[in-house]
């Protein structure tokens, strides 16, 4: 999978192996580490970001990354129209936490496999999956 030269760039998985990421509600900035899924399915691609239940899908993998890309970036967006209590509590629906001592900064300890992404999407066992951990600035 390939996100270069955009706002989704492959990482080497971070420390601790878990998401997050930190909001900056004046400058309506969000940089965060996510872990996608791409799901090759009847000639079609998916790229999923299951700890947000974030889609993006296309013929091909660049429609597809642009979809996802403005998914996020609309989720993203959202947050910074509420307080910050309410961004804790919708993201405590998908199994994130606000850090203690840094209130900016979410993170997702859950982790979702290869098993639970053909289980949740009812996909054949042979279904081509990769995964990787990407940046989203």
């Amino acid at each position: 999978m390939s996100f270069e030269g955009d706002t989704l760039k492959p990482i080497n998985t971070p420390p601790g192996g878990f998401e997050f990421f930190f909001t900056n509600k004046s400058k309506k900035q969000v940089n965060a580490v996510l872990r996608i899924f791409r799901i090759h399915d009847n000639g079609s691609v998916m790229l999923y970001v299951p700890s947000l239940e974030a889609p993006g899908y296309g013929k091909n993998e660049k429609t597809a990354r642009d979809m996802l890309r403005e998914v996020l970036e609309d989720l993203f967006h959202s947050f910074f129209s509420m307080k910050l209590d309410e961004v804790e509590s919708e993201l405590t629906n998908y199994g994130w936490a606000q850090q203690k001592y840094f209130n900016k900064r979410f993170e997702n300890r859950s982790y979702i496999d290869r098993d639970g992404i053909l289980k949740n999407f009812e996909l054949p066992k042979d279904t081509l999956i990769e995964e990787q951990m990407v940046e989203f600035a």
